[in-house]
């Protein structure tokens, strides 16, 4: 059965394409969910124009991510966390903490899932983490974590 996608659906196909895909799968997962519709020839040309419209948009993404990455290379964030004598921390710095610095030190929103940092950070000293903002736009960033200074009383 053809179908046009009218959203990007992991390993089946971009929005906006006309593809052919089991008549199962179709009728079942992509028509009720609303990711695609039957082609017919009025909707083909329809999606032609939309496939355009996606492309551009897709084009000015791409291109702010880019300008993201660049801004973002290389930069160090540093953080200060409780951590024991052997430099564990207490607890962890997670993507969504480093997200949050980013977004506090440099004014740009970064959304946590974006950030690979592994796993959670859980050592003292200087991490490389990236940033994948896209399949081919990656940013690396330093991020240096230091004990809390301890308050004698």
């Amino acid at each position: 059965m053809k179908v046009i996608f009218v959203t990007d659906v992991a390993n089946q196909g971009k929005a906006g394409e006309i593809k052919e895909v089991a008549e199962g799968f179709a009728r079942n997962y992509l028509l009720p969910k609303g990711l695609a519709v039957i082609a017919t020839p009025g909707k083909a040309k329809e999606a032609e124009l939309y496939a355009k419209q996606v492309a551009a948009r897709r084009a000015r993404t791409e291109s702010e991510f880019a300008r993201l990455a660049a801004e973002l290379e290389g930069r160090e964030f540093k953080f200060t966390a409780k951590a024991g004598k052997s430099g564990r921390l207490y607890g962890a710095i997670t993507n969504a903490d480093i997200a949050q610095a980013i977004k506090k030190l440099t004014n740009v929103e970064v959304d946590k899932r974006k950030v690979d940092a592994g796993e959670a950070l859980r050592q003292l000293g200087v991490h490389e983490v990236t940033l994948k903002f896209s399949k081919d736009i990656q940013a690396r960033i330093k991020v240096i974590i230091e004990a809390e200074k301890e308050e004698k009383a």
